[in-house]
């Protein structure tokens, strides 16, 4: 009777070659931020590079990193009992090219250059709250149509068909909507800055 030991060992030696294999080359998942991104196909991609990331989108995590990172710097500020340092000033917008007569029409060309800045800046705001929205929205259904149709069996069904389609039908709008807030902060806004000779900063 033939000894099993030497397969044993062997089969041993090729489980722990594989593990090391896997503790080489995995990555844990908290080693940086997952970004995703939906293309105008609602095809879903995914990366841990940000500059790999294609506008709008960039932007958009971008906006919400300095955001996070703001309000992670004030509570630690808050804990410390220290009033937090303010952000670096930004870049003054250019002085305007209408004819100054004196003071009053001075500060009055002031106010009027920062009742612009903060229209363009809520806009911007506005844009990249409807895409975010849109894109979990997006993620969120199509979780749930991985949900469904899980099953290779039951999606085969009536029941499972109905839903599945209702789903994807529900989705044709989120892609929609998902399209139209990339088209305006990527194409639409920046368009609209030029001929209004905004500063490029208003759209960060």
């Amino acid at each position: 009777m033939r000894s099993r030991q030497p397969r044993v060992l062997r089969r041993a030696m090729e489980i722990g070659v594989a593990a090391a294999l896997c503790l080489v080359t995995a990555r844990p998942a908290s080693a940086g931020t997952i970004y995703k991104w939906y293309d105008e196909q609602g095809d879903l991609h995914a990366t841990d590079q940000l500059t790999d990331v294609p506008e709008p989108y960039r932007s958009m995590y971008a906006a919400a990193e300095r955001k996070r990172k703001e309000e992670e710097e004030k509570r630690r500020a808050a804990a410390a009992g220290k009033t937090p340092a303010k952000p670096p000033p930004k870049a003054p917008p250019p002085p305007p090219t209408r004819r100054v007569t004196g003071p009053d029409r001075l500060g009055t060309l002031l106010k009027e250059e920062e009742a612009k800045r903060k229209r363009w800046t809520q806009l911007v705001a506005h844009w990249r709250a409807e895409l975010q929205a849109a894109t979990r929205q997006l993620q969120d259904l199509d979780q749930r149509i991985q949900e469904v149709g899980a099953n290779p069996i039951l999606r085969q069904t009536p029941k499972v068909k109905k839903e599945l389609a209702e789903l994807q039908e529900q989705r044709k709008p989120l892609l929609e909507r998902l399209n139209g807030a990339r088209r305006m902060l990527a194409e639409e806004l920046p368009k609209r800055a030029r001929r209004e000779e905004v500063p490029p900063q208003w759209l960060e």
